[in-house]
Order: C-alpha cells, then sequence, then structure tokens
C-alpha cells in the first residue's frame, strides 16, 4: 500500500506539471503581443477588453459629462458586439474596467464620486495607526489593481465586502 501510495503521488507529481504547462503556454499564446492590438480579436479575453476599452473612450467622448447609464451601456455593449460580430463581447455586460465603466455610466460626476472614495480610503490610511495603516494600503492596493481588468462594483458582493473589509479594519 505504501508502495502504491508513493508511485501514485511520484506520477501526479509529473502529470500535474505538465498539465499546469499547457495552460501556461495556453495563456502565453493568448497574450501574444499580436491579440494586444485593437483590431484584431475580440473573442479573447485580452482582446475582448481591449476592443471594450476603445468603445467605452468613444462612449465617454460622446457623453462626459452624466454619461448613458447602465441600461445604456448594457445597449451599447450588446450593439458594439453585432457591429465588431463579437460572441465573447455579446455576453458581457461591463466595459471590464471600473473607471471606464463608472465614466460611461455616470459621466465626470460618477468618476469623480469613485475618485472621492479612493482619496477617502488613502484619507484612512494617512490617519491610522501603523498596523492599521498597512491594512487600508493593502487593501486600497487590491481594489486599484482589480479595477483595471473588471468593472468590481457591477457585481453585487463587491461594495459589501469592501464596506466590510474597511470596517474590520477600523476596529
Amino acid at each position: 500500500f505504501i508502495v502504491i501510495s508513493f508511485l501514485s503521488g511520484s506520477l501526479l507529481s509529473i502529470v500535474k506539471p505538465i498539465n499546469a504547462l499547457s495552460k501556461i503556454n495556453q495563456a502565453y499564446v493568448e497574450s501574444n503581443i499580436k491579440n494586444l492590438t485593437v483590431t484584431d480579436n475580440p473573442n479573447t479575453s485580452i482582446g475582448a477588453r481591449i476592443f471594450l476599452w476603445a468603445d467605452a473612450l468613444e462612449a465617454i467622448k460622446a457623453h462626459p459629462i452624466i454619461g448613458i447609464g447602465g441600461e445604456g451601456r448594457l445597449n451599447r455593449i450588446h450593439e458594439y458586439s453585432k457591429v465588431i460580430n463579437s460572441p465573447t463581447i455579446s455576453g458581457l455586460g461591463h466595459y471590464h474596467n471600473q473607471l471606464l465603466t463608472t465614466f460611461v455610466d455616470y459621466g465626470l460626476f460618477g468618476l469623480f464620486g469613485h475618485i472621492a472614495l479612493i482619496i477617502a480610503m488613502i484619507a484612512i490610511a494617512l490617519n491610522a495607526l501603523n498596523e492599521t495603516k498597512w491594512q487600508m494600503y493593502g487593501l486600497l492596493f487590491v481594489h486599484l489593481t482589480s479595477n483595471i481588468t473588471n468593472a468590481n462594483f457591477e457585481h453585487n458582493f463587491y461594495p459589501l465586502m469592501l464596506s466590510m473589509a474597511v470596517g474590520i479594519i477600523l476596529l
């Protein structure tokens, strides 16, 4: 039994890295620099984001002050997916960037509101005790970096979890 367990464990340790290597290779192929151009493939994870961000900038240029609202954004993304023939984008509901999604939905007013939240988190960190300060900086780092490629406030759980995390840090 011990020998069989050892051999199966050894076999798994060989098979798992091979599977991991194929996934790494797949991610590398998908993120190849040619997929990063706006005119290439909107049906990859990176390509869809690049296309969506380009469309968001066009929406912002057209409605910079008050935006087009959440329903307008959904309609725009759906229509855009038809224009570029992207089934991947047709299934998405936001621009996969929180600042762009907020700006498209609410214009400058919404963008200023989101920036005010970030400034408030920085102010809390600056005025906090040493341990709390670094916890808040860590939370702010996670918040800012995750919002680059996702629109976390478009998911029901995120505002609650962010609020709870800030509350726990301040306890």
